[in-house]
C-alpha cells in the first residue's frame, strides 16, 4: 500500500507540481506540495518500490522553488539576486538532474517503447540505460558535467529539470493517480449495496437524505457499474416480498412498487433510464426462475409507465422522465430489441406488452406480428444430435435436443419482410 492511499490531498498535491499546468502556483503552494511528499517519503517502506520517484521528485521541486525564490521581489533585487546565487540554483538543478537519473536502473522499455517498472535495478551504465529509455542525449549530459564539477548553464539546468519532472509525472505518477481513483470507484461501488440497502430500512429522514447524496453521487460517477448493483438489490428485495400470486399477474401490485419507488427515482435522465432497462433485461436469462420473473415485472411496469397507459398513482411514484418526439421511434425500437434479445419463456408475453405500447409510428404492426408469431413458435430449435454425440449418450432425453434461439434468426426473417429495425445502443 502507497503512503497517499487515502489521503485526500493526493491529487491536489499532482496538480500543483503538474509541469503541463499552464498556471504557475505561487511558492507556497509548491512549499506545500513539497511538505506533503517528505511526509510521504518518511511512510514510505521498501516493499512499496516508490522511494526513488519521491525523492526524485523532491530533489526537482527543490530546486524550482530555489529558482522561484530568487526570481520573485522587484527587478534591481532580483537581478542581483540572481547573480550572486546562480551558481547556488545551478547546484541544485544539477543534483535533481542526478536524482532524477538515479532512478532510471528501476525502468525498461518494451519493444513497442512502453516504459514499465521493475523491482531489481539494471546494472547497465546511466548512459546506456537513458538511450534505451529513449532520453535525449543532451539531458544525460547535462548529468554527466554535474558529476563531473563542470557547470552547465541555467537555461539548459531548467529544461532538463522541466524534462525529468515530466518523465516521472507521465510513467510514475499519472499512473498512481489512475490506481488510486480506481482504487477509490471500487470502495464506493463496495459500499453502494450497504447504502442502498441500507436507505431502504432507515425511518430517520434526515439519514435517507445523507445516503441518498451519497448513491446519487455514486451513480453519476459510475452509472453502468451502479446499476448494475442497484438493480441486484432492487430485484432481490422486491421479490421476497412478492406472493406466489403476485408473481402470477401480469403486473407489479402497487404494494410492490411503492417502497422501491425511490430506486427508479435515482434515474434523472432518460439516458440513465435506458441504461437502467439495459441491466433489467439481463435479469430476463437469469438461472433463478423468480429473480427472472420480477425482472420481467419490473421491466413491464417501468415501460408501461413510460408510454403513460400507467396508473396515475404509479407514474407519480416512479416519476420516470418523459421520453422527447424526436427520439421516441429509436427508443421503442432499442427497448423491444433488448426485450427479445435473447429468446425466454418470458418473450412471448412481453412482444405481446410492448406491442400494446408502442406507437404504431414506432415500428409497424406487420414487424411485431411477425415477431409475436416468430417468438410463440420459435423458442425452441430441434436440432439433430451429432454421430458422435447419440454414441456416446444414447439415453439422451428429448429436451437435450433442444437449444435456446437467439434474436439473430428473428431481425433476419424481419430484413426479408422489408421492414427495418433500429437495434443500435
Amino acid at each position: 500500500m502507497y503512503p497517499w492511499h487515502k489521503d485526500d490531498t493526493f491529487s491536489e498535491v499532482l496538480k500543483i507540481i503538474d509541469p503541463s499546468n499552464p498556471v504557475k502556483p505561487p511558492i507556497e503552494a509548491y512549499e506545500w506540495a513539497r511538505d506533503r511528499l517528505i511526509l510521504w517519503q518518511v511512510k514510505t517502506t521498501t516493499s512499496n518500490h516508490c522511494l526513488p520517484e519521491i525523492e526524485a521528485t523532491l530533489a526537482l521541486l527543490n530546486a524550482l522553488i530555489k529558482d522561484r525564490y530568487c526570481l520573485d521581489g522587484n527587478n534591481i533585487e532580483k537581478d542581483q539576486r540572481l547573480t550572486n546565487n546562480c551558481y547556488d540554483i545551478c547546484t541544485f538543478y544539477g543534483m535533481s538532474i542526478v536524482k532524477f537519473c538515479n532512478l532510471l536502473p528501476f525502468y525498461e522499455m518494451t519493444k513497442k517503447g512502453k516504459v514499465y517498472r521493475v523491482n531489481n535495478k539494471s546494472k547497465k551504465t546511466v548512459r546506456d540505460l537513458g538511450l534505451s529509455l529513449g532520453l535525449p542525449s543532451w539531458v544525460l549530459e547535462c548529468r554527466h558535467k554535474t558529476c563531473h564539477a563542470s557547470t552547465n548553464s541555467l537555461i539548459l539546468l531548467r529544461q532538463a529539470n522541466f524534462f525529468a519532472l515530466s518523465w516521472i509525472f507521465k510513467h510514475f505518477w499519472y499512473k498512481m493517480l489512475e490506481e488510486e481513483e480506481e482504487s477509490r470507484n471500487t470502495e464506493n461501488l463496495s459500499k453502494l449495496a450497504q447504502q442502498v440497502e441500507k436507505w431502504l430500512a432507515v425511518a430517520a429522514s434526515s439519514k435517507k437524505a445523507i445516503l441518498r447524496e451519497k448513491i446519487t453521487q455514486t451513480v453519476l460517477d459510475h452509472p453502468d457499474q451502479a446499476f448494475s448493483i442497484i438493480i441486484d438489490i432492487l430485484i432481490r428485495e422486491s421479490g421476497y416480498k412478492l406472493s406466489d400470486f403476485d408473481m402470477d399477474c401480469m403486473e407489479l401490485p402497487v404494494k410492490i412498487v411503492k417502497p422501491y419507488a425511490k430506486i427508479i427515482r435515482l434515474v434523472n435522465n432518460f439516458e440513465s433510464l435506458e441504461l437502467f432497462l439495459h441491466h433489467l433485461t439481463k435479469y430476463f436469462t437469469e438461472a433463478d426462475a423468480r429473480k427472472s420473473r420480477v425482472s420481467v415485472l419490473w421491466f413491464k411496469t417501468i415501460t408501461k409507465c413510460l408510454s403513460k397507459q400507467a396508473d396515475d398513482s404509479i407514474k407519480q411514484m416512479l416519476s420516470l422522465p418523459e421520453l422527447k418526439p424526436e427520439t421516441e421511434i429509436i427508443v421503442w425500437q432499442r427497448l423491444l430489441y433488448k426485450a427479445t434479445k435473447r429468446l425466454t419463456q418470458f418473450t412471448p408475453e412481453l412482444v405481446d406488452h410492448l406491442s400494446s405500447l408502442i406507437p404504431e409510428d414506432s415500428i409497424p404492426s406487420e414487424s411485431i406480428a411477425l415477431l409475436k408469431e416468430l417468438a410463440l413458435s420459435s423458442i425452441y430449435v430441434k436440432n439433430k444430435p451429432k454421430k458422435h454425440e447419440s454414441k456416446m449418450n444414447p439415453a439422451c432425453d428429448e429436451k437435450s435436443l433442444y437449444s435456446v434461439k437467439t434474436l439473430a434468426d428473428l431481425t433476419a426473417e424481419l430484413s426479408q419482410s422489408g421492414e427495418n429495425m433500429d437495434t443500435s445502443s
